[in-house]
């Protein structure tokens, strides 16, 4: 598992209630997706000790390899959260740690930057009928991959689409 230190984002934040009618998102409890226009990244490794936590994905997103880490790091972001994220996991069943709680299922563009269910949700035709759960996500991986494979073959052309992959979002439990 990998972590990420975004921006809480949810029906607390003073710009939800907006884009929850906009992204057909009012039924969310909260929100757990690591899109990075939501959820801001708060961390940007700088020290030779934090880029030695990273592992960055191709083009995107800066992923923290060690849980300790991430919760020293934390401590300076009063306003965000650590995620527990695999991408293209295997099943549910995935080992995880004891302080993680599946979520849900996000699928990443080829950037490993935005969420197609978050970003296309509302603008796309294709993923119109798409049914969320009250994070956000998508509760049933098989659902979240068939998904993947239509927007693989549906947008061949569309650069989002091309190289998009399912992840696995976790909630860190304290």
């Amino acid at each position: 598992m990998r972590y990420i230190i975004s921006k809480n984002f949810g029906p607390d934040s003073n710009s939800w209630n907006d884009y929850a009618v906009w992204n057909k998102l009012t039924h969310c409890r909260e929100y757990y997706s690591i899109d990075t226009i939501n959820r801001c990244k708060l961390m940007n490794p700088e020290t030779s000790t934090e880029l030695s936590n990273y592992i960055t994905t191709d083009f995107g997103i800066e992923l923290i390899q060690d849980f300790d880490f991430a919760q020293k790091m934390l401590k300076e972001f009063p306003n965000g959260s650590i995620i527990g994220t695999i991408k293209n996991p295997k099943s549910n069943q995935e080992s995880i740690p004891a302080n993680c709680r599946l979520v849900g299922y996000d699928i990443m563009d080829s950037f490993n930057d935005n969420s197609l269910i978050s970003d296309w949700n509302s603008t796309n035709e294709a993923i119109e009928d798409l049914q969320l759960n009250a994070s956000g996500l998508i509760d049933d991986i098989s659902y979240a991959y068939d998904l993947r494979d239509m927007l693989h073959k549906r947008f061949a052309d569309d650069i989002q689409a091309q190289k998009c992959e399912v992840w696995a979002i976790y909630k860190i439990i304290k």
